[in-house]
C-alpha cells in the first residue's frame, strides 16, 4: 500500500491531518482493525503523508484543523465535516443535514453488517 492509498483509505472513514510535524489521525474505533494497514503505512511513510497533506492542491476535506476536531465527539465531528463536505462539493452549495445522530445510526448499521 503507497502513503497516498493509506491516505484515501483513512480519509473514507475519518480524517487525517498534519500538526506540528505529526499526523493525527481520527477515525471510528471499530474500524481500528480493517484500518491498521494503513496506519502501518502512514507511520513508516510519515515525512511523505505530511508533504501529501501540505500540499495546497490536496482538497479540504482530507486535513482538518487540529482545533476543529479537538475534544468534539466523532459522531459530532464527522457530521459537521460531512455537511461541510455537501457545501463544498455540492451542485446546491448548501450544507447537508447529517445530524450526529444520523452518523452513529450509520455505523451501528455498518457494524451489523447492514
Amino acid at each position: 500500500m503507497t502513503v497516498a492509498e493509506a491516505l484515501e483509505t483513512i480519509r473514507r472513514v475519518g480524517a487525517v491531518e498534519s500538526h506540528h510535524g505529526k499526523l493525527k489521525l481520527r477515525f471510528p474505533e471499530c474500524e481500528r482493525a480493517a484500518l491498521q494497514p494503513a496506519v502501518e503505512t502512514l507511520r513508516s511513510g510519515k515525512a511523505e503523508a505530511i508533504a501529501l497533506l501540505s500540499r495546497p492542491d490536496t482538497p479540504d476535506w482530507v486535513s482538518t484543523s487540529a482545533t476543529e476536531a479537538d475534544g468534539v465527539p466523532w459522531a459530532e465531528w464527522k457530521a459537521a465535516a460531512l455537511n461541510r463536505l455537501f457545501q463544498e462539493q455540492g451542485a446546491t452549495g448548501m450544507p447537508g443535514r447529517i445530524t450526529p445522530a444520523t452518523v452513529r445510526h450509520g455505523e451501528r448499521m455498518a457494524r451489523a453488517g447492514g
